[in-house]
């Protein structure tokens, strides 16, 4: 007896949005705020300065086909990624703004310059 599970029907995974709240540190000035590490704080805040404009991309290419789209569940499924993605870029835009207010570049180009970054 064969298990020919390509052929069985997968089910569909349809992503429910989450309240997601990021851990801020809040109320420290210092800049290795990833447990005193300095190099996990620097990853974690460049990590999170490129994340909205990514998940800027997402959003506006999924919709751009959505209207395509006639499989109800598909659209469910979109439906609840963007309000998913929405909500990431929501919180990573807060803590950018709070890593900006401890120094590191995550806001435009022109702060990344201002540190001597290449761009």
């Amino acid at each position: 007896m064969s298990d020919d599970s390509s052929t069985r029907p997968t089910a569909r995974v349809v992503p429910k949005p989450r309240r997601v709240r990021f851990d801020m540190p809040a109320g420290t000035s210092r800049q290795h705020f990833v447990d005193g590490d300095l190099v996990m704080s620097h990853f974690v805040s460049t990590l999170s300065a490129t994340f909205p404009e990514g998940e800027d991309f997402f959003i506006r290419s999924v919709r751009e086909y959505r209207d395509h789209i006639s499989d109800a569940d598909l659209k469910e499924a979109v439906k609840g990624f963007i309000a998913q993605e929405a909500t990431h870029r929501h919180q990573h835009r807060l803590l950018n703004d709070r890593l900006q207010a401890m120094g590191y570049p995550t806001g435009d180009r022109s702060a990344c310059q201002e540190a001597g970054w290449p761009t």
